[in-house]
């Protein structure tokens, strides 16, 4: 027997599953819905963006076949995009039918450096001093995936971020994007861009002020994801 509800989770590029694991175990002990939260060629840790596989038409290939397998265990099916998988998400929803699409820093534009540079500034300040980083610091995981990211490979995930934004304006799947003002690696504006361009009836934006591009570990985390929460089961209904 089917159950109702799946979700499928897309991580954004050279991530993983990770990056939205505190909301995928925020809906696990609330929910009985059946999750589901691939890793795309390539991606995980070790990354390995070097791998001959490891390029847009895999990646969408994969997204499409990671739907059409949780389509068959449940009656409605969400899907949570963050960073790249909120454009990977988009040509789903545009495509296949999505009960309710919940975009997460998605990556239609990129660089608000200054906050970034932020990050960098006090992992400087942490050295100098010897102290450890704060928890919000994410420094030396940007620093791993500069390393190893092959020119190859971020050329196709601009080939995702041109495709995902064709998409938008075919999206008419309830809609809700949330999105950190001190995001260093999407501006907030990639959401205000999308929020515009999708023809969805029914949409919203949460902004976290003090969130940055790894959205799920915002401190402020536990309050837009009971949102999140109430805005999937109205639009369930």
């Amino acid at each position: 027997m089917k159950k109702e509800v799946g979700v499928l989770f897309l991580h954004g590029f050279t991530g993983g599953p990770i990056e939205t694991r505190p909301l995928y175990n925020y809906l696990s002990a609330r929910t009985n819905w059946v999750l589901h939260s691939p890793t795309l060629t390539g991606h995980g840790i070790p990354l390995q963006l070097s791998h001959p596989y490891a390029n847009a038409s895999t990646w969408i290939f994969e997204v499409n076949q990671a739907y059409d397998a949780l389509a068959k265990q449940v009656d409605k099916v969400i899907v949570i995009g963050f960073s790249m998988g909120g454009l990977l998400a988009l040509q789903l929803a545009a495509q296949r039918k999505v009960d309710v699409l919940i975009l997460l820093s998605p990556a239609a534009k990129y660089g608000e450096w200054r906050y970034l540079l932020g990050d960098i500034w006090t992992k400087l300040g942490a050295d100098l001093l010897k102290r450890p980083l704060p928890s919000q610091t994410f420094y030396h995981l940007y620093d791993y995936k500069l390393r190893n990211t092959p020119i190859r490979a971020a050329l196709h995930f601009l080939d995702v971020l041109r495709y995902g934004k064709h998409c938008a304006k075919f999206v008419h799947t309830p809609v809700c994007f949330v999105h950190g003002k001190r995001d260093g690696i999407v501006p907030f504006s990639s959401s205000l861009y999308l929020y515009r361009r999708v023809r969805s009836k029914h949409k919203q934006l949460i902004i976290s002020d003090r969130g940055k591009h790894h959205i799920c570990y915002s401190a402020d985390a536990e309050g837009w994801f009971e949102a999140l929460l109430r805005f999937m089961k109205h639009h369930l209904l």
